[in-house]
């Protein structure tokens, strides 16, 4: 299969999804299961508080930060390239959008603009195994620096999806840059009972931010 550039990606995630016979329509991960991030936050609980500021990497049309919203968790902020995606989450979470901090741009670009130590936590499901490896080094780098505490990933670590997707160990990749792995543990049915199936098989890893 034959990889995307690193533009071509961008302008996938841009343009592309936004056909409504697009799986990866705004509108479909709307509808996705809620058991993922039931997952998440009891995977983060011993680590991430309901008053810590909380940085989501493409939040897509905000249904994840509008789940940690109705737990009240309160400083959320997202990212997203995706500017119909966000327009979605005006209308489908207004309260939502209303009260989160909504970044619009790549990782890439967006990152390079927060100031260090901005975010308590940064996580990621099923988003950083979009970019590509020219970039990977830079975001990751990034990331590291305006995150004060842990960083969180579900992400695929073993299949290859699509064009746009890209395996990695997401441990070694961190601890390149002088992250601990604290934490990981591979999805299974057992553990994310009902949950959307592209999940299982995913590995969720939690770091610590020197």
């Amino acid at each position: 299969m034959k990889k995307l550039s690193p533009e071509a990606c961008h302008k996938y995630w841009i343009e592309t999804v936004n056909d409504i016979n697009s799986l990866n329509h705004p509108i479909f991960y709307a509808a996705k299961p809620h058991t993922i991030l039931d997952f998440l936050v009891q995977f983060w609980s011993s680590y991430t508080s309901k008053k810590d500021n909380i940085l989501e990497i493409g939040c897509n049309c905000g249904a994840n930060l509008n789940y940690l919203y109705k737990q009240r968790y309160k400083n959320l902020s997202g990212i997203e390239i995706n500017k119909i995606a966000i327009k979605e989450m005006k209308r489908l979470y207004p309260d939502t959008y209303t009260n989160t901090n909504i970044h619009i741009g790549s990782i890439e670009d967006t990152t390079k603009t927060i100031s260090a130590k901005t975010y308590d936590t940064t996580f990621s499901i099923a988003v950083l195994m979009h970019i590509h490896p020219q970039n990977i080094n830079k975001v990751f780098t990034e990331l590291k620096r305006i995150t004060k505490k842990y960083i969180v990933t579900i992400e695929n670590e073993n299949s290859v999806l699509s064009n746009v997707t890209f395996i990695r160990n997401y441990k070694k990749e961190f601890e390149k840059i002088g992250l601990k792995e604290l934490k990981s543990i591979i999805l299974s049915e057992c553990i994310i009972q009902n949950t959307h199936t592209e999940y299982r098989g995913y590995t969720a890893r939690l770091f610590k931010v020197d």
